[in-house]
């Protein structure tokens, strides 16, 4: 089964005023794209902290395979940014990752774990390279439970959600 999803957004200020940071749009993570950490996408304030953004742009694609009873794989491709104003919106700018994951659906929760990294334009400036990342969701039914739990697969202590593939890919994810 192919699943699919879009979302596009704008927001602006009135009369010329600066826009709060709780209304600006953040993406990035096991929600929108999975290759990159938590609201990591877009642009970044003087400090290097996701600045946040008046458009956001995300396309998902997954396709799911029943393996064995409640037991389900998808493979999938996010793609998606953060843009200051809409402006700076272009299609040639956005992040895209690629991975893979497992689904356990029960009659209480779904749990999900996935493995991606991505490639592509996220950070302005650009961070030093990562390692892939995993991401494990609890969500029961109508909902998420909790924050998204995941880790490094060599720092098991800290959580955090996706981040990126160093190496030959360009990075996209903060320290």
């Amino acid at each position: 089964m192919l699943a699919s999803a879009a979302r596009l957004g704008m927001v602006g200020p009135l009369g010329g005023q600066d826009l709060l940071f709780s209304e600006r749009f953040l993406a990035g993570g096991s929600r929108t794209v999975r290759g990159v950490d938590e609201n990591n996408l877009g642009p970044r304030d003087f400090l290097g902290d996701p600045a946040g953004g008046q458009v956001m742009l995300v396309l998902n694609q997954e396709a799911r395979v029943p393996i064995y009873k409640w037991v389900g794989g998808v493979a999938f491709i996010d793609s998606g940014n953060i843009f200051r104003q809409p402006r700076d919106f272009t299609f040639g700018n956005l992040t895209t990752s690629v991975g893979a994951g497992l689904r356990l659906s029960t009659p209480f929760a779904l749990l999900r774990a996935d493995y991606g990294g991505c490639h592509g334009r996220a950070l302005q400036p650009p961070a030093p390279a990562r390692p892939w990342r995993t991401a494990v969701v609890l969500r029961n039914r109508s909902g998420f439970l909790g924050l998204p739990a995941a880790h490094r697969f060599h720092d098991l202590h800290h959580f955090r959600s996706f981040g990126c593939v160093g190496a030959s890919l360009r990075n996209c994810s903060k320290n």
